[in-house]
């Protein structure tokens, strides 16, 4: 499915890195609510993406970007779930490998979202291919994460839905 109403100003970045594999890389959280419409682009901060390797190690060997272990949820018994994130040096980019969903974790024990999973809860921007996660999608990712910054996105998409 294609949505032919992006902004395209995030979009646009994505592509000037030029990914070896730009199909495989899923704009999600902030920079897709603004991609949608939902939030200013002033408001979103870094920009959150998940990725296949082939990027992950392109960004590294040409911009020197470093690989992280990134704290993305909580176990029951208070344990940290981790997930490995992309950065570069100004912390502008936070590209993932997987993305991650308390809420689903709080359902069903596993809340790591791969990949292709990503890319069936979004839809391809016809111009530069790249992916772009649903709202749906992206509401999935913040509930129950016990953040104000994901509380902040979800009133954001409440307040859209009722506009």
């Amino acid at each position: 499915m294609t949505y032919s109403h992006f902004k395209g100003e995030i979009l646009e970045q994505i592509q000037s890195l030029e990914l070896p594999h730009p199909y495989d890389f899923v704009l999600n959280s902030s920079g897709a609510l603004a991609e949608r419409g939902v939030i200013p682009f002033e408001d979103v901060g870094d920009i959150d993406g998940s990725t296949c390797e082939t990027n992950h190690e392109y960004l590294r060997r040409k911009f020197g970007w470093q690989t992280i272990r990134t704290v993305v949820g909580y176990r029951e018994d208070g344990s940290s779930v981790y997930i490995w994130a992309t950065h570069d040096p100004e912390n502008l980019w936070d590209i993932h490998y997987r993305d991650f969903s308390q809420f689903d974790h709080n359902r069903i024990g596993y809340g790591r979202i791969m990949l292709d999973e990503q890319k069936n809860c979004s839809e391809q921007d016809p111009k530069t291919g790249i992916w772009v996660a649903t709202i749906d999608y992206i509401e999935r990712t913040k509930k129950e994460t016990g953040r104000e910054k994901d509380e902040e996105r979800l009133r954001a998409i409440e307040a859209f839905r009722a506009r």
